[in-house]
């Protein structure tokens, strides 16, 4: 008769308790909130993305076709 392994019927030993590293990235992960977007200030008024004037070929709506920029000359 084989001898009953003291280690198969052991209960579980209870978990440590976490660490502060442990605690703050488990909280990184799930209450993550990201940071607001900065707004623009009033007083700066952005560029226009593309100056007409200074454009080869402009988008003429009526014919439905790029035409070369009268602007220009």
């Amino acid at each position: 008769m084989t001898r009953p392994n003291p280690f198969f019927n052991r209960p579980a030993t209870p978990a440590p308790p976490a660490t502060a590293w442990q605690v703050n990235a488990h909280r990184r992960k799930t209450d993550f909130t990201p940071p607001p977007l900065p707004t623009p200030h009033p007083a700066i008024n952005p560029a226009p993305l593309c100056v007409s004037s200074q454009l080869d070929l402009v988008w003429d709506a009526a014919t439905g076709q790029f035409r070369f920029n009268p602007l220009l000359g």
